[in-house]
């Protein structure tokens, strides 16, 4: 999708060691960074990082998906966002 849509694609996995890496039907070939992380929110020093070299520092929008886990979603976007 975010090939698609000519958006940047960064990739965060839970525990990939004990859960897994992302399963190959989704395709993150493409990803500019593929990070583990080990805590609640998405939002990991190397993704904030990211972001801000993306956007100058000024982040105007960002589009998440998540798989089974939609409360990651909400703790990023309520605590780091808005």
């Amino acid at each position: 999708m975010s090939k698609v849509m000519g958006i940047p694609l960064i990739v965060t996995e839970q525990h990939p060691r004990q859960l897994g890496k992302t399963v190959a039907d989704i395709d993150i070939s493409k990803a500019l960074l593929v990070i583990a992380k080990t805590r609640f929110s998405m939002l990991v020093p190397e993704v904030d990082r990211l972001l801000h070299q993306l956007c100058d520092g000024i982040l105007e929008s960002i589009v998440l998906f998540g798989i089974e886990v939609c409360s990651i979603i909400i703790v990023f976007s309520l605590y780091n966002i808005l």
